[in-house]
């Protein structure tokens, strides 16, 4: 994805090399990756018990409740600008559905899907 958006030269989505705001970026889409994104993968796996499913919806809601408290008095991850970050943080958080974990209780990150649901672009 960051090569995709360099190549893009969509800076309003990834900022420039050697800025902090670049790298913020990046920290989030490494942490959306490693924490959320991998806590998802005992729900696609048939190898993976109900014991263990249960053990990775709170792993979840421990990793979205500290997403929920980021979002708080702003409108994406990084403030007011829309990042790579925002859509991939997007994409995964749609899959509780799919697994059936309700987050309608973290009201930041509700919010936050909502917004990036009705964007056009």
């Amino acid at each position: 994805s960051q090569f995709l958006v360099d190549q893009s030269g969509r800076k309003d989505l990834l900022a420039e090399i050697n800025t902090v705001e670049r790298y913020q970026t990046l920290s989030w889409m490494n942490f959306i990756a490693s924490e959320i994104h991998k806590a998802y993968s005992p729900f696609f796996h048939e190898s993976y018990g109900e014991e263990s499913k249960t053990a990775f919806s709170m792993i979840l809601n421990k990793h979205y409740a500290w997403v929920d408290q980021q979002l708080d008095g702003q409108n994406y991850l990084m403030g007011s600008n829309f990042t790579i970050a925002d859509i991939y943080l997007f994409v995964v958080t749609r899959w509780a559905d799919f697994i059936g974990l309700d987050l309608g209780h973290f009201i930041h990150l509700t919010a936050f899907m909502q917004r990036i649901a009705r964007r056009q672009t």
